[in-house]
């Protein structure tokens, strides 16, 4: 038998540093004023319905994940393609020789198109980033659909959606309910010593921050929930009933914040506002999908096809991809961004999942001396 122990923090901490940077430094932990949000904490147990093997084990997770309902089968035995596309980013131009951070196009929907139609025999699912003035990453939480004029409009939009769902693909438009630079300055979470809470960007090569792009800030949950059915709103209004919401389907929440921003009560927030696009008959596509977020989800990109390396182990067992199989369509990451296509060609296989690539339409000349450099 294998025996589980499970922990769990009643009221979590910040270490906090007084007298910095002096010979009085001391180091303090300051605690939440209120324990966690969750009430009752719970242990069941199972019994495996076939076999002690991996497969009954996965069964009964399913059961969990789905909590109780048995999921729909996919109808295709052909795997879709997942292509993410990048519309357009924030980069520093120069008018006069003076510098100015403007928008800086990389795909319009005639890319898109081309791109598509190198696709046409095999079923894709399209996402697009990027389509309003701040970019594909940072700017404002997203209320509403925005197109920036220069990449096309509502009605080009509709009719590269409706061209794609007619060669038995889908076109998911981002949105960005939790992460943003500009504006909401009072509704940025802070943690239990009062820090503003950020995700700040690093150069991979010195492993240093790099201060040339602006930090992400957390959303409140409560506006998060506020945004999403505005949002919901807009694409009724414009007849769109698919989406690719960032962020939502896996949290970007920790621990050590505010009373009300932990991670349980923003999962539970997040769940609300699935439910919503659910209710709405609007079809999703997820990021790296949490298990809250798998029965909403229509497509999963991104899943995970090898473990942490957290401990040391002689094999790995794709087992989430085993829970899902069959029930749910995903893809592994962009295969062109690995720099080991070759290996990943083969997880493909090994886990069943479809192939997945990012595009630009443009040069990569464009987006250099940007956050997706």
């Amino acid at each position: 038998y294998n025996v589980a122990y499970f922990s769990f923090k009643y009221r979590d901490y910040d270490e906090v540093t007084f007298m910095n940077q002096t010979s009085s430094a001391q180091k303090v932990n300051m605690n939440e004023k209120n324990h966690t949000a969750c009430k009752v904490f719970k242990v069941s147990y199972s019994i495996l319905p076939g076999q002690n093997d991996l497969v009954s084990l996965a069964e009964k997770v399913r059961e969990r994940v789905f909590d109780g309902k048995v999921p729909s089968k996919i109808q295709s035995n052909e795997l879709p393609v997942y292509i993410r596309i990048f519309m357009s980013v924030r980069k520093t131009k120069y008018f006069l020789g003076i510098p100015y951070n403007g928008n800086q196009k990389l795909t319009d929907f005639n890319d898109c198109n081309d791109i598509f139609d190198s696709f046409k025999k095999t079923p894709v699912v399209m996402s697009l980033i990027g389509m309003d003035s701040d970019g594909a990453i940072g700017g404002r939480i997203d209320n509403s659909i925005r197109i920036k004029s220069s990449l096309g409009n509502m009605k080009e939009l509709k009719k590269f959606m409706d061209a794609v769902q007619n060669d038995g693909g889908a076109v998911y438009p981002y949105a960005q309910f939790t992460e943003f630079t500009k504006g909401n300055g009072s509704n940025r979470v802070k943690s239990v010593a009062g820090l503003t809470i950020s995700h700040n960007f690093f150069d991979l090569g010195t492993t240093e921050e790099n201060e040339n792009y602006n930090s992400l800030y957390i959303l409140k949950g409560q506006s998060v929930l506020k945004n999403v059915n505005s949002w919901i709103k807009s694409a009724l209004r414009n007849n769109i009933v698919y989406c690719a919401p960032l962020s939502l389907s896996n949290s970007p929440y920790r621990s050590g914040v505010n009373l009300g921003e932990d991670r349980e009560s923003t999962k539970q927030l997040f769940e609300e506002s699935l439910i919503r696009f659910y209710k709405n008959n609007i079809k999703l596509l997820s990021e790296s999908a949490a298990s809250y977020a798998i029965p909403y989800s229509e497509h999963i990109r991104s899943m995970p096809v090898s473990s942490s390396g957290f401990t040391a182990c002689n094999y790995e067992v794709p087992f989430l991809q085993i829970v899902l199989h069959g029930i749910k369509s995903y893809s592994l990451p962009s295969i062109n961004l690995t720099g080991d296509w070759e290996n990943y060609f083969l997880k493909a296989i090994e886990t069943g999942s479809s192939l997945d690539f990012s595009f630009i339409g443009s040069d990569y000349d464009e987006i250099k001396g940007t956050a997706l450099d």
